[in-house]
């Protein structure tokens, strides 16, 4: 995400397990010791908006993080509700409810 008043940071929002995060991703990724393969989607800037709405609005709701989910997405698709959420499901439930992607009941597998 880029914030308006901070458009020369990229910040990640993140499933924790107290529930989703902002952080910076230059302080998350400085230690890390191996790859990453970073994708950005080719957003509109009214998508870009509608992302970083969703996503501020999803920090003060108060979701957990879903470890049951992540275990069952491993072995088969699970429901996508956001009433607690693992990682690629956050990712996956802001794109969608910004309108970047279509409607999915089910979380994209990891498999």
């Amino acid at each position: 995400l880029r914030l308006a008043d901070c458009a020369d940071r990229v910040f990640l929002i993140e499933a924790l397990e107290h529930g989703p995060t902002l952080t910076r991703m230059s302080r998350r990724i400085s230690n890390y010791d191996g790859r990453m393969h970073i994708q950005m989607p080719d957003l509109t800037r009214t998508q870009q908006r509608a992302v970083t709405a969703m996503a501020l609005r999803l920090l003060g709701a108060r979701v957990g993080y879903d470890y049951p989910s992540l275990l069952r997405n491993a072995r088969r698709r699970v429901a996508l509700n956001m009433k607690r959420g693992f990682c690629s499901e956050t990712a996956q439930y802001l794109l969608t409810m910004a309108g970047v992607m279509p409607p999915q009941a089910e979380a994209i597998s990891v498999s």
